[in-house]
């Protein structure tokens, strides 16, 4: 894991944040080998690394049909955030990225 700087935000004081690197976060998501039907869920998602990759993983290593696509847009990633400042940073839904 790697520490952000510490940041300075009137009314938060000084804050740390945690982010997995992104070499460690494809090496995961290759040996857990996403599939279609799964529902991967993130209770720590910060950015969404983890969801993103687990995306791509299931979208470039399988043929998907129309369904399956659809499925893994709309049904198979999910992710909460405590710490709304680095999920705003994320913005988006697997609807959006796909």
């Amino acid at each position: 894991m790697t520490v952000s700087a510490r940041r300075w935000r009137p009314g938060y004081g000084c804050r740390r944040r945690y982010f997995t690197p992104r070499p460690l976060i494809r090496a995961l998501v290759e040996v857990m080998r996403p599939e279609p039907g799964m529902r991967i869920a993130d209770p720590a998602c910060g950015t969404g690394g983890f969801l993103l990759a687990a995306y791509e993983w299931i979208a470039r290593n399988h043929l998907l049909d129309p369904d399956e696509k659809r499925q893994l847009r709309y049904e198979t990633l999910q992710g909460w955030e405590i710490d709304t400042t680095s999920s705003s940073m994320w913005g988006k839904t697997a609807a959006d990225v796909g």
